[in-house]
C-alpha cells in the first residue's frame, strides 16, 4: 500500500486499487511469488531465473504487470 494506491493479490490475480475513488486502476493474473516493499514490487517465478522489480507507477503507466 502506498499513499496513492492498495495492491492486492487474491484468487490467482493481482490488483492494484486507486485509494481515492477505490477504483482497480490494474489486474493482472498473479504467477510466481509477489513480495511489496516501500512502493515497489518484486515478482519471483520459479522457473525463471530472476526476480522482476517494478514500481506501481511504472504498472500503471505501461499498463501491464511484465512486457
Amino acid at each position: 500500500m502506498t499513499d496513492k494506491y492498495l495492491v492486492c493479490v487474491a484468487k490467482n490475480r493481482i490488483q492494484i486499487w486507486d485509494m481515492c475513488n477505490w477504483n482497480v486502476v490494474l489486474e493482472a493474473k498473479a504467477f510466481g511469488t509477489l513480495f511489496y516493499d516501500d512502493g515497489f514490487i518484486y515478482l519471483a517465478d520459479r522457473n525463471i531465473p530472476r526476480v522482476a522489480v517494478f514500481t506501481i507507477d511504472d504498472i500503471i503507466r505501461d499498463g501491464q504487470i511484465l512486457n
